[in-house]
């Protein structure tokens, strides 16, 4: 089931839960894409990022002004997969008892070699990190950066702000949680091209207490 709805959710490990979450995410991503696609094909020079993704629900979140400039904030860019089609293929084959192939599971380094994004699309967010250092998973499915909120913006348009709530039944703002957010990114179209999802624009926010990731500390804490 994991595979007919995203082949890199069967292989992500099990404390990636952020990952996780930017991967089902990029479905929301992908119908924002259909929207864009006659704007893009007149050569738009953007593509609005995140307006989908971030208009679920936000219940018990308020948004509690930008983000400081020299903040940091971790991006995530999943890239687009290749030979998606193949890996359900291989799927069926070794979860049906009639194939020679039944179980003959392919290890996570078997799917990453094969689904690994392709490498122009790797060129094209390491260009636009501009030298900035990066770490790379899954031989390159993921590349994250650590970097200011100002350098963020730079490459991702838009403003980040900080949305914060406090834990359901407390009072207590001092166990105020927030996450950053950009609600008013534009991609270039470019990058966007290059990703199936990019965190934190495409990461819902948590709906309740047990989901929660990426929480930062109250400023000041």
């Amino acid at each position: 089931v994991f595979f007919s709805l995203s082949p890199q959710l069967a292989f992500v490990a099990p404390s990636s839960f952020q990952m996780v979450c930017l991967l089902v995410a990029s479905a929301l991503v992908w119908l924002a894409s259909v929207v864009t696609t006659e704007a893009a094909s007149a050569g738009a020079a953007v593509v609005p990022a995140a307006a989908l993704a971030q208009r679920g629900p936000t219940r018990g979140w308020v948004e509690k002004g930008p983000a400081a400039a020299e903040e940091e904030v971790e991006l995530i860019f999943a890239l687009k997969l290749q030979n998606t089609a193949e890996l359900e293929r291989i799927l069926e084959h070794v979860s049906d008892p009639s194939s020679p192939d039944y179980g003959h599971y392919l290890t996570k380094a078997q799917a990453d070699h094969l689904t690994a994004p392709r490498h122009q699309d790797v060129d094209i967010v390491e260009r636009f990190l501009r030298g900035r250092p990066f770490h790379v998973t899954s031989e390159g499915s993921f590349i994250s950066c650590r970097l200011p909120v100002h350098a963020a913006e730079a490459i991702l348009g838009g403003r980040f702000v900080r949305m914060c709530r406090v834990a359901v039944g407390s009072q207590d703002e001092s166990k105020e949680s927030c996450m950053l957010r950009n609600p008013t990114a534009a991609v270039p179209a470019a990058l966007r091209s290059a990703c199936g999802a990019i965190s934190p624009l495409d990461e819902p926010l948590p709906p309740g207490d047990g989901c929660d990731v990426a929480l930062m500390p109250r400023a000041g804490a």
